[in-house]
């Protein structure tokens, strides 16, 4: 087993905007992950990739987001879409 781990952080910190999702695959698993819609935030900047294949190593996604005064209320979820191979 091998872990995928996805975090949502404030820009230029380590502070979470939401709590980071853990998941354990096996080897080989292809996976997608997205960004959360969190109220008065933007994505800006995402570290790692979004889609592939996990490896032997833990694969981590970082999502970074900047204060964005101008959007509306959101609520979201984040969603891991399971590829069958």
């Amino acid at each position: 087993m091998v872990e995928l781990v996805v975090n949502f952080f404030k820009l230029d910190t380590t502070e979470s905007l939401a709590p980071s999702i853990y998941d354990q695959y096996l080897v080989g698993y292809r996976y997608a992950v997205e960004a959360l819609n969190i109220p008065n935030y933007r994505v800006v900047n995402v570290l790692g990739d979004e889609n592939g294949t996990l490896n032997r190593e833990v694969t981590e996604v970082t999502y970074y987001y900047d204060t964005d005064e101008e959007s509306q209320t959101l609520q979201g979820t984040v969603t891991v879409h399971h590829i069958a191979t």
